[in-house]
């Protein structure tokens, strides 16, 4: 803290950080932290052995390999948010969304709660309704994926392997 006081200690016990500060991430950075963490959400739209993905361009994660997702409104249920960015992103209607994983994502000089869905029901054809952000759609299969993997997706699919639920 730049005037030298103590962060506030959590009813636990625990320092949490005030509106600006430091904190590690996964792979051994650091990051600035001047906001609360986010609620994203990310759907894995499957079609028999593949999976949708797409290039990111843009953003947190550029270069690598995601799915449909994005930030939750004020307002929305997380299911509402999910089928509204796979629709805003490729134009399809998802249906029956079931719950993946809830992961903490602290990357990319972000924090994201970030919960995953998967579905297999959905309407009509990829397509890139976000030009600026996405390079392309393309199905591959689960054992042939891409590199990189943007990491709330690897995540994902750990835990669509393990089906473990949480990822801290």
């Amino acid at each position: 803290m730049s005037d030298g006081s103590e962060p506030p200690r959590h009813r636990w016990g625990r320092r949490t950080l005030w509106r600006e500060g430091r904190v590690r991430t996964p792979s051994g950075g650091s990051m600035t932290v001047a906001e609360r963490p986010k609620v994203g959400v990310g759907v894995m739209l499957r079609r028999g052995s593949d999976m949708l993905l797409g290039k990111r361009l843009r953003s947190h994660g550029a270069g690598s390999y995601g799915w449909c997702g994005g930030h939750v409104e004020f307002g929305e249920t997380l299911e509402e948010a999910a089928a509204r960015e796979v629709a805003e992103e490729s134009g399809l209607k998802v249906h029956g969304l079931r719950l993946l994983c809830v992961s903490n994502v602290r990357e990319y000089g972000r924090h994201y709660i970030d919960i995953e869905f998967i579905a297999e029901d959905f309407e009509g054809t990829p397509a890139v309704r976000e030009p600026d952000r996405l390079e392309s759609w393309d199905w591959y299969r689960l054992d042939a994926l891409p590199s990189p993997l943007f990491l709330p997706v690897r995540l994902a699919l750990d835990s669509y392997r393990t089906g473990q639920m949480y990822n801290p």
